[in-house]
């Protein structure tokens, strides 16, 4: 099960930044409590569960930035501990300045004032279904119970780390379109800019994209006009460094439906070389 909730960070920043000593202390908990036997092992359930809320509230970040409207009719809503956090987060959404910059006070820190229930709700303006939503909010319940000096234990601890990510992996689908709304990465490729290194850093940086919002963006990535086939390669390699599967499906598709027969080939050649060719 270790290597299952490892998944946790398919859905957390590739580059962190000012969150990366906050993610490795929780990882780090959750590693140092889960070798241990039970019933030691069942309290690492509790680094976990931040880590998903914390996975969520990234979302809810992009959300909020896309559907900045939609996402103030919701805050008006939502009953907050300190009517001060309502500010706070209602200047919270990522969206850049006439320079370009995010504020600094801008921060998916901010989004942990919201009670942990409420911040699902939120989803929905994605899309996200209400059943998801209610089972969301029932692993909030259940963290309840045994947060709290009752004499409560987590019973079944793989299973409850399986019902986390089975959740995100339902989430995620319904932020396909909002990752592919908030990075204009496809404009910023200049032609020739070889290798990409550092253009991956400073946007995934920028973005706090995880690895699976990285993978939704591949396919437009790779229709970039006047790409260089070095970039149209390193963008694939990168993709199937970090969103294997997705990477994979595109190549499908480009191998079977793009016009542009080099690139037919290429996709089909690399299909083979990862032993996924059809």
């Amino acid at each position: 099960m270790y290597e299952e909730a490892q998944n946790i960070f398919k859905y957390l920043p590739i580059e962190p930044g000012d969150e990366n000593l906050y993610i490795q202390h929780l990882w780090g908990a959750f590693e140092a409590v889960n070798e241990k036997d039970e019933p030691i092992r069942a309290f690492s359930i509790l680094p976990f569960h931040l880590l998903f809320m914390l996975a969520v509230q990234y979302k809810v970040y992009r959300i909020s930035a896309h559907f900045q409207e939609e996402y103030l009719t919701k805050l008006n809503t939502c009953n907050l501990y300190d009517t001060g956090h309502k500010q706070v987060l209602a200047n919270n959404p990522p969206l850049p300045d006439s320079s370009g910059n995010v504020p600094s006070s801008c921060s998916v820190r901010n989004l942990s004032f919201i009670p942990e229930g409420r911040l699902f709700d939120f989803l929905r303006i994605a899309g996200v279904e209400d059943g998801i939503i209610s089972k969301s909010k029932e692993l909030v319940e259940i963290r309840s119970t045994y947060a709290h000096a009752n004499g409560n234990i987590e019973e079944n601890i793989d299973a409850r780390i399986d019902d986390y990510l089975e959740l995100l992996q339902a989430i995620q689908p319904h932020i396909h379109s909002v990752n592919n709304a908030v990075q204009q990465w496809s404009s910023e490729l200049v032609p020739g800019e070889y290798p990409l290194d550092d253009f991956f850093q400073e946007r995934f940086l920028f973005s706090q994209f995880s690895p699976l919002d990285f993978g939704d963006t591949i396919p437009e990535l790779l229709e970039t006009e006047d790409i260089h086939f070095e970039q149209w390669e390193q963008i694939i390699n990168k993709g199937l460094e970090l969103a294997y599967d997705q990477t994979i499906l595109t190549l499908h598709d480009i191998a079977e439906n793009d016009p542009d027969e080099s690139k037919q080939f290429n996709a089909t050649r690399i299909l083979d070389e990862n032993g996924e060719k059809e």
